[in-house]
């Protein structure tokens, strides 16, 4: 507790004293911790990294719309944290519920539902060959589908990657085959085969892109002497899967589907991947990029894909796109330094305002908020103020963080530029939480079964302050929190020979 309270106390110094700069996002989640307990948590998040606040246990509550209200405005954290400070929260669909009831305790606190559970959705929907899809956002929630031609590809390429990785001769020739490949020839991320998990962001399309990237080794495989040798010594199931195995990685138009499911998800994936926390996007490059998605598959060229079925492809993601979208995304498109020149719709005009309405108070009032965007605007078609190509909007320019840029480029307009820095430092998905359950799960484990919610709770925060407190500069990483359970894992001791 000690240690909890005085890392506690020097990481939150430093985070409010950057929230007093860009404000901050609260984002939550749900779980169930290895207790079987429902557990709720909620962090702040801001451009440097998320701010752990609370992991509550809410056994035996019921956690309705004003459930959720009363945790994230009265328990610990608006409020807790400082009303002033809070910008938005971001939580998944199951929470929308409590967004008006939000809104009525904090009318400045802006409300969103995270981009990556709603496109991730997107991508199981498309995996599935179910006669209806229920859409939430959409007047009656059904939405037709029935397209199999994605989902039987997937489910073929999970039975290769389930047999090859649950028999140890298959895996371990599998695996020398690999070995076998000049490093220069190896596709980026490995070889090792990954497996589609339903709790996973983009599962099934990562399976996929890796079944793609190995499937030559994997045709090596179906051919390899003592892979062979041990499939004849099997007993008759096994010598049958076996020889659908060996079907199925042959064949070419499984080869060719999986390649046509790649061309469409690829795209969301890439925005699955900058919404993690790590790349440094905001909510305005979000935007733009679900208008470049939008683009692509309106616009689908691909061969074995009929022209209904790429229509039925993009309206399901309009359906999905119209439900997550929110007026402060336009805002915040608006204002983001590489889009914020470009001509804007009636539309997303009229949400920047309606945003900036929502956020002016009687320090920032409306009318000058409104009476500076407009300078603002002049001025970037004059090059005033150093809004010129060379200076403002130059490649190093470019390069700063968008609140950073706001910081330095909107001095002259002192209303736009604490708007600005507010509506561009805004997180853009609650993956943060995924990372603190991964954490909390690793903490939390089988072998520490025992350990209660309290210390649990100690424990995670400690753990994200020590990485706060290294933090305050940025860092990459090619492996994604939600790859790891993805990972095949060698299959226990068995003795299959008859």
């Amino acid at each position: 507790p000690k240690l909890d309270e005085k890392l506690d106390s020097n990481i939150r110094r430093k985070v409010q004293g950057l929230a007093e700069l860009t404000g901050v996002t609260i984002i939550s989640d749900g779980w169930t911790n290895v207790q079987h307990r429902p557990i709720i948590n909620a962090l702040a998040s801001l451009p440097i990294g998320s701010f752990f606040l609370a992991a509550e246990d809410t056994s035996g509550a019921t956690k309705d719309a004003q459930y959720i209200k009363e945790f994230i405005v009265i328990v610990k954290h608006i409020r807790a944290f400082g009303a002033q400070h809070v910008v938005a929260i971001c939580m998944d669909g199951a929470c929308t519920a409590s967004f008006p009831l939000i809104a009525l305790e904090c009318p400045s606190v802006f409300s969103y539902i995270c981009p990556t559970h709603s496109l991730d959705n997107f991508l199981k929907n498309i995996c599935s060959d179910k006669a209806v899809l229920r859409v939430k956002g959409i007047r009656d929630r059904d939405f037709p589908w029935g397209e199999p031609f994605l989902a039987k590809a997937v489910e073929q390429v999970r039975f290769v990657v389930s047999f090859v990785t649950s028999h140890h001769k298959a895996l371990a020739r599998y695996r020398a085959l690999c070995k076998s490949v000049p490093p220069d020839d190896r596709p980026e991320g490995g070889m090792e085969l990954l497996k589609s998990c339903e709790t996973r962001f983009a599962s099934n399309f990562l399976m996929l892109v890796r079944y793609s990237n190995v499937h030559h080794v994997l045709e090596l495989l179906v051919l390899d002497a003592a892979y062979v040798a041990w499939v004849d010594a099997q007993s008759r199931d096994i010598r049958e899967k076996a020889a659908q195995c060996k079907r199925t990685i042959r064949s070419e138009s499984l080869a060719t589907t999986v390649k046509t499911a790649i061309t469409i998800m690829e795209p969301v994936y890439r925005l699955l991947r900058l919404t993690d926390g790590k790349q440094g996007a905001h909510l305005g490059k979000v935007y733009a990029y679900l208008l470049q998605i939008d683009h692509h598959l309106k616009n689908l060229n691909v061969d074995g894909v009929n022209s209904t079925t790429r229509h039925r492809i993009h309206e399901l993601f309009m359906a999905r796109w119209e439900y997550l979208h929110a007026p402060v995304m336009s805002a915040s498109y608006c204002l983001e330094p590489e889009f914020c020149r470009r001509k804007f719709s009636s539309k997303e005009l009229q949400e920047l305002k309606q945003c900036l309405k929502q956020m002016s108070s009687a320090e920032h009032p409306y009318p000058d908020l409104l009476a500076e965007y407009s300078e603002f605007q002049e001025a970037c078609i004059g090059g005033m103020h150093d809004l010129t190509d060379d200076i403002a909007f130059s490649s190093r320019a470019q390069a700063m963080a968008s609140y950073k840029w706001a910081n330095v480029y909107l001095a002259p307009w002192p209303h736009l530029q604490w708007a600005a820095r507010h509506l561009l430092a805004l997180t853009c998905s609650a993956s943060g939480c995924e990372r603190s359950w991964s954490v909390e799960d690793w903490i939390h484990s089988k072998k520490r079964n025992r350990l209660g919610q309290v210390t649990v709770e100690r424990l995670v925060r400690s753990h994200t302050n020590l990485l706060l407190e290294d933090l305050l500069h940025d860092w990459e990483s090619h492996i994604l929190p939600w790859e790891l359970d993805m990972v095949t894992e060698d299959p226990e001791d068995e003795d299959e020979v008859e």
